[in-house]
């Protein structure tokens, strides 16, 4: 893996830690976005899993956008959003850095 693809992977870690309020080191691959009951919140602000999906939309070029849309990929876990950050980073770094902050880049 190439260090610019280790620094989204660390990033888009991070993201999920604060929004789904869970410590980094308890987050696993493996988790699954379903298995996370969000918090109650009013019909004017997001739950946690509300802004993950937006994440995975916001980031998503118009290719994988469509394929979202049709079902076609699927964010099940939290080893799939990483994965999902890193493809979109690769084709629409801008996007990424948008939702994640600055990723340093490797020289």
């Amino acid at each position: 893996m190439n260090d610019d693809n280790e620094c989204v992977r660390k990033m888009a870690l991070l993201r999920l830690s604060k929004v789904l309020k869970i410590p980094l080191d308890s987050l696993s691959r493996e988790m699954r976005f379903d298995s996370i009951t969000p918090s109650f919140v009013s019909f004017f602000k997001r739950n946690e899993i509300e802004v993950i999906r937006d994440d995975v939309y916001d980031v998503a070029p118009s290719e994988i956008y469509k394929s979202l849309e049709k079902g076609d990929l699927i964010i099940i876990t939290i080893n799939d959003y990483v994965n999902h950050m890193i493809v979109c980073y690769s084709k629409s770094p801008g996007m990424v850095t948008s939702v994640l902050g600055e990723i340093e880049e490797s020289e």
